[in-house]
């Protein structure tokens, strides 16, 4: 069946000139009928139009039965902009998140791939719709940049899930395949205090546990680094210089509190000698970062 698009008004427009020729009670009852069959049928025919009616319940159906390929969102956006009208403003924000995660099974699906066996030229296709590409030790691999589905379905989406969304303007900085930091410690503490405003300008938003969530992804590396890019000297404790250098500018950050994290993240790693052992880290509780963030 041909699906056709229309505006509200556009539909409204063709509901109202169908019944040309009645005037009064008998136009008036004509419309009232005309709309109670969009409301109430699969299909309803004004002018020879034929106009589809879909339930959330069924697109999600039909978006459940897509293959994983890249012309499937395609077909995801378009079929949601035909029906969005029908929807609940809760259903509208679902499908973003619908979106997002049909795009990371297309992540998963494209796996790793070595770079020099034709790779960069293979993710070219993706990158339009929002992946973007990373690569290391001669592999690379697709990771989902948030920013570009929210702006897609900007016009459609609650504020709070598009604010959401804009976290993948920093959470796509830190990609790597040899276990190190791909940003500075100084850049990595300007993600922090960024997710810190965003946390704090987001209380009352009901994706707030998900901010802090990510918050506190991101304060784990920053506290202990990684494996290829410790926040220790290699071969004598205390911290490296770089390290040192970017806590000092944190904890002298007046127009942020995660300095007072980090004051008490090096009271715990002088007690311990610097023993960064998993055992032996300290991992905030949600509550734990709302009291030093003064939420």
């Amino acid at each position: 069946m041909k699906t056709f698009y229309f505006s509200l008004f556009s539909l409204s427009f063709l509901l109202i000139t169908a019944c040309g020729g009645n005037s009064g009670e008998t136009e008036n009852a004509n419309q009232s009928d005309i709309h109670n069959e969009v409301d109430q049928a699969d299909t309803v025919t004004v002018d020879s139009v034929v106009v589809e009616s879909m339930t959330f319940d069924e697109y999600i159906a039909y978006t459940s039965e897509l293959k994983k390929e890249l012309s499937s969102l395609d077909s995801i956006f378009t079929k949601f902009e035909t029906f969005q009208v029908q929807f609940s403003q809760e259903e509208r924000d679902s499908v973003y998140f619908i979106y997002v995660d049909f795009m990371e099974k297309l992540v998963g699906k494209f796996g790793d791939i070595e770079c020099w066996d034709g790779g960069e030229e293979k993710a070219d296709p993706y990158l339009p719709y929002g992946f973007n590409l990373f690569g290391g030790e001669g592999y690379c691999w697709l990771h989902v940049n948030t920013v570009v589905p929210g702006n897609k379905f900007k016009p459609y989406i609650s504020d709070d899930v598009y604010k959401f969304a804009k976290l993948g303007e920093i959470t796509g900085k830190q990609y790597s395949a040899d276990a190190g930091m791909s940003i500075s410690y100084v850049e990595w503490g300007n993600v922090l205090t960024d997710l810190e405003d965003r946390i704090r300008n987001n209380k009352d938003s009901k994706y707030y546990k998900d901010f802090i969530s990510t918050y506190k992804s991101f304060l784990v590396w920053y506290m202990y680094g990684m494996d290829n890019t410790p926040i220790t000297d290699w071969e004598n404790p205390g911290l490296n210089e770089e390290v040192k250098n970017a806590y000092d500018k944190m904890i002298n950050d007046t127009e942020h509190k995660t300095g007072a994290i980090i004051s008490k993240h090096l009271e715990k790693l002088e007690e311990s000698n610097y023993d960064l052992s998993w055992d032996k880290r300290w991992e905030l509780s949600d509550e734990e970062v709302e009291k030093y963030l003064g939420l």
